[in-house]
């Protein structure tokens, strides 16, 4: 396996890997505040917070090193876990609501809603560089 400059896309993937593991970290190392602790019961019933920082880690240091590593068998899953993890974090709030766990949650649902998709959105795009090298040349 050899490592590669990542494009735009890989780019946009390792910054988002540095976000999400530094999420993670500061949901091992700092106490949530006890109005967090209200939204993220829901969350707190399903998986204690030092495992959800872990799941965090996972999903960003994966991402970042799919993002450099060259291999086809890695780029099939280089964004699953860059949406996996809000997706999952967004969905305790939403289901929150409706149990009335996270009463004021819903704007951290669509922070977290919203990262997922716009991740999403940017998994499927082609990278320039790719265009312009598959692009056959013009006739004058």
């Amino acid at each position: 396996m050899k490592l590669r400059r990542p494009d735009r896309r890989g780019s946009f993937l390792v910054a988002f890997g540095v976000l999400y593991t530094l999420i993670g970290v500061s949901y091992l190392t700092a106490p949530p505040l006890p109005a967090a602790v209200k939204h993220l019961y829901l969350a707190l019933r399903v998986l204690p917070l030092w495992a959800w920082g872990i799941l965090w880690i996972v999903c960003g240091v994966a991402g970042a090193v799919v993002a450099v590593v060259d291999h086809v068998r890695f780029r099939r899953f280089d964004f699953v876990g860059a949406v996996l993890a809000p997706l999952l974090w967004g969905g305790t709030y939403i289901l929150g609501q409706f149990t009335g766990d996270a009463s004021q949650g819903r704007i951290a649902a669509a922070v977290y809603i919203a990262l997922a998709v716009a991740v999403y959105i940017v998994s499927g795009l082609v990278d320039p560089a790719d265009v312009i090298r598959r692009r056959p040349p013009r006739d004058n």
